[in-house]
């Protein structure tokens, strides 16, 4: 393969992951654990794309994200999510319950995205499992799409037609979440879709909690 090839095979591979990338949100930025009631969180993170290929790994354009999240009480929270690079912006939300709390903290989660770019637009579901022992946490999760345009879905995602089309794509995070009030969580998520080939995300995120019972000394 002569080098021209190779930086035009990798500029439309890029182009590709760019867009695909910018459809759903493919980063976690969550822990196990929930917030209390009245609590508040917002934080801010990125994430570097890598496919991986028989020839070796490639690497590609990742995303950004702002999110925040709100205890809700009785072991559950709300969080709020926008991921991507504008014009490729993805609003995602989810719920999240703590089933336990000792000796390792287990949670469920369910999330949903929606991204609309002139007439094409995918809806995303999210059914995830957080575990961990601070600091260390890890899940599995389900990504869900519902990939079409609005002239086929009478403007609703969730109206899928024959012209829609879905993808589902196991994936398993593994990362660290480290401070208490000010949190800094790395984190890995690995995908493979149903053809095999594998995608990894490496992130990086922070975070700050407001209010809630204030902290023992």
């Amino acid at each position: 393969m002569t080098i021209l090839s190779r930086v035009n095979r990798w500029f439309i591979l890029g182009s590709f992951l760019f867009f695909f990338a910018g459809c759903a949100s493919f980063t976690t930025f969550q822990t196990p654990e929930v917030l209390e009631e009245g609590e508040l969180s917002m934080g801010v993170g990125g994430a570097g794309l890598i496919l991986m290929e028989e020839s070796g790994p490639v690497v590609g354009i990742g995303s950004t994200d702002l999110f925040a999240r709100y205890g809700l009480g009785a072991n559950t929270d709300v969080g709020l999510k926008i991921s991507g690079i504008i014009p490729f912006i993805v609003l995602a939300g989810d719920i999240k319950h703590q089933l336990w709390k000792k000796p390792i903290a287990l949670s469920l989660d369910l999330g949903a995205s929606y991204f609309v770019l002139d007439d094409y637009q995918t809806f995303g579901l999210y059914p995830m499992i957080l575990a961990g022992v601070k600091p260390f946490f890890a899940g599995v999760r389900l990504t869900h799409l519902i990939i079409s345009d609005a002239s086929n879905t009478m403007g609703f995602p969730f109206y899928s037609s024959s012209d829609a089309t879905t993808a589902t794509i196991p994936s398993v995070v593994l990362g660290l979440y480290i401070g208490n009030r000010f949190q800094v969580i790395p984190e890995i998520n690995y995908y493979l879709n149903t053809t095999g080939d594998a995608f990894i995300f490496f992130g990086m995120g922070i975070q700050y909690k407001w209010g809630g019972k204030k902290e023992k000394k």
